[in-house]
């Protein structure tokens, strides 16, 4: 997994909430969340872990399969004028019964300009360079900002609870209406509209607009710290909403081939404020080999 692949896998992971419509909160809860987060935005080292669970039912005629994964990326990052990283993504997959695991580790050194990632899937390790500083994973407080659009939900505080041992309030806020459906379509989940004509597509988000329910965000806040700990959103009842509105536009048209989503729970901590270690390349990383695209394109056409 290269540079790019990797900045373009956090985005896409992270781009799950991009809008945020109203909902009922007071400004001191508001304000709370945006302290936060301005605490968040100023750190210059902080680890991130991005979990995505799903599980699903695939209908195909007359048969039926379950499937199953998590997907956890940790990544640790030191910021600044020569930034480093380290990633590591673990996937879990289940189909069937048939379980299966693919991890894969990552490091990103700056040098001269220069950025260079080594990478391993536990096999052999290879290494890619690069000047061009776009490649470089947005990880960032101002990625989780655009991500979730905090600014613009109205939070209530919901509670409080204790995340990693320390005690931590829980805000909440909603995204619906027209802002919830930009945020599905930017995050793919309108893909299968695509090819549709653009009359049917205005007339499916139109229908979306008014059917979805919203979708509630989830922010905890150290009561200690002051720094945003988590982040977390569940997308189940929204995925099956999706698929009924869309159904209902098209005149209650449906094929053979369904997918029900019984869960799709996205979380996002954060940790290590100020706090990651230097991040040191392992030796085995000594004999990374460079990554040739072609080569690699071509070996993943004929699997």
């Amino acid at each position: 997994m290269t540079i790019k692949r990797i900045a373009v896998l956090f985005i896409a992971v992270f781009l799950v909430f991009s809008a945020a419509g109203c909902s009922k909160g007071n400004q001191a809860d508001t304000d709370a969340v945006s302290a936060a987060m301005d605490k968040f935005r100023a750190c210059t080292s902080f680890t991130v872990v991005h979990i995505l669970d799903s599980t699903a039912v695939q209908t195909l005629g007359e048969e039926s399969h379950t499937y199953s994964g998590s997907n956890v990326m940790e990544i640790s990052i030191i910021t600044g004028s020569a930034p480093r990283m380290k990633s590591t993504t673990t996937m879990l997959l289940e189909y069937d019964g048939e379980q299966g695991e693919q991890v894969t580790t990552s490091y990103l050194v700056t040098e001269n300009g220069v950025y260079t990632e080594y990478f391993t899937d536990g096999s052999q390790w290879y290494m890619v360079s690069t000047e061009d500083e776009s490649v470089l994973p947005d990880v960032s407080a101002d990625t989780v900002e655009k991500t979730f659009s905090l600014g613009d939900i109205s939070f209530r505080k919901a509670g409080e609870e204790s995340i990693g041992g320390e005690a931590a309030l829980r805000y909440e806020g909603v995204i619906k209406g027209g802002p919830l459906v930009s945020m599905l379509e930017i995050n793919g989940r309108l893909s299968s509209i695509s090819s549709m004509s653009e009359n049917q597509q205005a007339k499916i988000r139109e229908n979306l607009v008014k059917d979805l329910k919203g979708v509630t965000v989830s922010v905890w806040i150290a009561e200690e710290s002051g720094y945003p700990v988590r982040f977390e959103a569940n997308l189940t009842e929204t995925l099956s909403e999706i698929d009924k509105s869309i159904s209902k536009t098209l005149g209650g048209k449906s094929t053979d081939d369904q997918v029900l989503i019984t869960e799709d729970v996205i979380t996002i901590s954060v940790a290590d404020f100020n706090a990651v270690s230097e991040i040191v390349l392992p030796p085995e990383a000594a004999s990374a080999q460079p990554y040739e695209f072609a080569e690699a394109s071509a070996e993943e056409d004929a699997s």
